[in-house]
C-alpha cells in the first residue's frame, strides 16, 4: 500500500517547473548520465541529516542516502533522500574537517519528478549554519552561495572556489528536495606553513601572584591566529610533592580576538604551574606547535 500511495502521489505532482538561468557567480555544467562510480568524493559516508524524513524515515539515516557512493536516482532502489513536502527544504553534509571545494555534483531523481530540483542553492561554510531561513544564510559570515534555477540535469556541476566543512542543498519554495547523491571534490584545508612560537610575555619566573586576584597572561600576536588555546597544569602544589608535569587538563581556554591577547585567570590554587599557547587559524587549524612550557609559581593569599 505504501508504493501504491507513492506512486499516486508523484504522478499527481510531477509537473513543468523548469527554468534555464542561474545566478550569475555560479559555474554551473550539466550532463545525463546513468549510473556511476563515485571517486575523490570529500562527502562519501560523512555525516548527513535534512530538514524532514519522506515516510517517516528519520532524518539523520534518510540523509545518508545522498552521500552513499550510489548515484542511481530511482527512488525505489533506496538510494535517493527525500524530504516531506514543505517550505524551503533542505539537506546538510558534514564534511568533518574544512576543505577546500572546487565542485560539487548534484544528482536528483530519475525516475520521476526530476522538475522539483530546482531554483535551490548550493551553501558552503567553514562553520556550521545557524539557521534554516535561506535569508539568514545568505548573511551569515564565511557562507558562499550558488543559487540554482535550471531544472537539475544528471549531475549539475556547481563550481566552488571556496574553504568549508559544511554543505547544504536548499530548496527556495515549497516542495520535496530530492536528492540522489552529492558529490563534493576538492581536497582536504592544510593550514600556511609557518615558522617560529607564540611568545609568552608574562607571567614567568617565580614572581608569583596572590590567589586571590587574576593571574593574567599575555603574549606576542602570532601572524594568522584567530584564536588561542590556553593551557594551564599542575607541576607542583604547595606542601605537597611533584606531581607533574602531565598532560594539560586543569585548565584549557579557547581565547577569540585578533587584538587581545591576554586572559585572566581567578580561582587557581597556590602551587607551581606550566603554562603554553596554542595559535589556530579561523578553522580551528593549529598554526604552529605549542610553544614551549613556562613555569609560574601562584603564592597564597
Amino acid at each position: 500500500m505504501g508504493c501504491v500511495l507513492r506512486i499516486s502521489v508523484a504522478v499527481l505532482l510531477c509537473g513543468a517547473l523548469a527554468s534555464s538561468v542561474w545566478h550569475a557567480s555560479a559555474q554551473v555544467s550539466h550532463s545525463v548520465a546513468a549510473r556511476v562510480a563515485v571517486t575523490n568524493d570529500l562527502a562519501l559516508h560523512k555525516t548527513a541529516i535534512e530538514s524532514s524524513a519522506y515516510q517517516g524515515a528519520l532524518p539523520t539515516e534518510d540523509a545518508l542516502r545522498a552521500v552513499d557512493g550510489n548515484t542511481d536516482g530511482n527512488y525505489f532502489h533506496n538510494s535517493v533522500a527525500v524530504t516531506n513536502v514543505q517550505t524551503a527544504p533542505w539537506w546538510r553534509v558534514d564534511l568533518l574537517k574544512q576543505a577546500n571545494i572546487t565542485s560539487i555534483e548534484i544528482w536528483g531523481r530519475t525516475d520521476c519528478c526530476s522538475e522539483r530540483l530546482a531554483n535551490y542553492y548550493v551553501f558552503v561554510s567553514p562553520t556550521p549554519f545557524s539557521s534554516a531561513a535561506v535569508s539568514s544564510t545568505l548573511r551569515q559570515p564565511g557562507v558562499v552561495a550558488h543559487l540554482i534555477t535550471a531544472q537539475a540535469h544528471n549531475p549539475m556541476v556547481v563550481t566552488f572556489n571556496a574553504t568549508g566543512r559544511y554543505v547544504m542543498i536548499q530548496l527556495q519554495g515549497r516542495n520535496w528536495l530530492q536528492l540522489a547523491e552529492v558529490v563534493v571534490h576538492g581536497s582536504w584545508y592544510v593550514p600556511p606553513h609557518q615558522t617560529g612560537v607564540v611568545t609568552p610575555l608574562y607571567p614567568t619566573g617565580k614572581a608569583g601572584l596572590p590567589r586571590n586576584k587574576p593571574v593574567q597572561f599575555a603574549w606576542k600576536p602570532f601572524k594568522g591566529a584567530a584564536n588561542y588555546l590556553l593551557h594551564l597544569w599542575l607541576v607542583k602544589q604547595v606542601g605537597s610533592t611533584v606531581i607533574g608535569p602531565t598532560t594539560p587538563v586543569t585548565l584549557s581556554v579557547l581565547v577569540h580576538g585578533k587584538t587581545a591577547y591576554m586572559w585572566n585567570v581567578r580561582g587557581v590554587l597556590p602551587g607551581t604551574y606550566s603554562y603554553s599557547l596554542l595559535p589556530e587559524d579561523a578553522y580551528g587549524n593549529a598554526l604552529t606547535p605549542w610553544s614551549p612550557a613556562v613555569q609560574i609559581t601562584i603564592l597564597g593569599s
